[in-house]
């Protein structure tokens, strides 16, 4: 006897999109709570150029947490930039995430299925 399981497109997708957006979740609380730890200045020139890169390997490692997705690279752009406008303009780290993974679910799930 054989089993056979098929996915469907959709349910396939789901499972992709759902990791995409536990990597990118795990990677954008990683960088705000490194952020948290380093004091407030002003904003320099080079702070719009800075680029951080940072392995989040399945097990985990001595900055990042272990978690149930593939090893992933996570890159931060102008985190220092961005951690400024978030205060200047008053927005709450929490407020942002969910407003964040409110309209990037959408986008993401449209642009994967034009893209199969």
């Amino acid at each position: 006897m054989f089993l056979s399981l098929s996915l469907s497109p959709l349910l396939f997708l789901q499972i992709h999109v759902n990791t995409l957006m536990q990597s990118i979740q795990l990677g954008i609380q990683h960088s705000i709570g490194v952020l948290s730890q380093v004091d407030p200045r002003d904003l320099l020139m080079q702070d719009f150029m800075t680029v951080e890169t940072v392995t989040f390997p399945k097990g985990g490692s001595s900055t990042t947490p272990a978690h149930a997705c593939a090893d992933f690279t996570f890159k931060t752009v102008a985190p220092l930039a961005f951690r400024y406008f978030l205060n200047l303009f008053g927005i709450r780290r929490e407020d942002f995430m969910v407003r964040l993974f409110f309209f990037l679910l959408p986008s993401l799930f449209m642009s994967a299925l034009c893209h199969q």
